[in-house]
């Protein structure tokens, strides 16, 4: 279909959220969030980059498919998925990892803005939120969208990519539903970490 250089970067929705005024239960939530995150980083480290894509995969269809609890046996089962070291799980507890985590978050939000979220995509020198597109594509059908994909990023100045997919009314729209979500209790609740693709 297409030959593709993909480098994934972690992201944490427990780093977006610090400093932010949340409710004590999503305050709690985020500061259990930010374990398999600190894994993922700690798993890069040890194991280079090739690591991220399978391991976020794993514990993303433990979390989010399966409904399995943020707990250490819970990562540790992921990380087996791996053909990793159960002993990465450690990190969970650890700030070893955390400044190499805010470096890579911050990396993805230097590059649109703080009124995102996740994927982030960076491509020929253009980085833009999203597409965020249900149901997932596969097949020839993603690689439609991947060509549309680099046409934007290749159409005009780099910013471009920016304001085509994410407008000046889609971020007033974005604020707006992150100040409700932020009465409910907390502005985000997609889940425990989030990559972005470069």
């Amino acid at each position: 279909m297409r030959h593709l250089t993909v480098r994934w970067h972690v992201m944490s929705l427990s780093v977006l959220n610090e400093g932010r005024d949340l409710s004590a239960e999503y305050r709690e939530r985020m500061d259990i969030a930010r374990g398999p995150v600190r894994v993922l980083i700690a798993a890069q480290q040890r194991h280079g980059d090739d690591v991220l894509l399978p391991l976020y995969t794993a514990l993303g269809m433990r979390f989010h498919l399966e409904h399995a609890p943020i707990e250490r046996a819970t990562v540790e089962a992921a990380l087996a998925d791996c053909a990793l070291p159960a002993d990465l799980a450690e990190a969970m507890t650890s700030t070893d990892y955390d400044t190499l985590l805010q470096a890579s978050h911050e990396d993805g939000i230097q590059r649109v803005g703080l009124e995102v979220g996740t994927p982030i995509i960076s491509v020929n020198g253009a980085s833009f939120f999203g597409p965020v597109v249900t149901p997932m594509p596969k097949g020839e059908a993603a690689a439609r969208l991947w060509d549309g994909v680099v046409l934007v990023t290749t159409s005009g100045p780099q910013n471009r990519a920016v304001s085509t997919w994410f407008t000046p009314s889609s971020m007033a729209r974005r604020r707006t539903a992150r100040a409700v979500a932020r009465s409910r209790g907390g502005p985000d609740t997609r889940g425990p970490g989030s990559c972005m693709a470069q």
